[in-house]
């Protein structure tokens, strides 16, 4: 259940995180990947858990 609550509140960061790339007025995309890319890891490794 644990997992499942994780899973959850690292979408809406993951997804959070998405939509602020997206947006234009960022000027750092860089640092936005980055970002993504430290969010997607934990959101991947999460979901694996959940799946087993």
């Amino acid at each position: 259940m644990f997992a499942v609550i994780a899973l959850i509140c690292q979408l809406f960061v993951f997804f959070a995180v998405t939509i602020a790339a997206l947006n234009d007025e960022v000027d750092n995309k860089f640092a936005i990947f980055i970002a993504w890319l430290a969010v997607a890891v934990p959101t991947v490794w999460i979901a694996l858990a959940v799946l087993q």
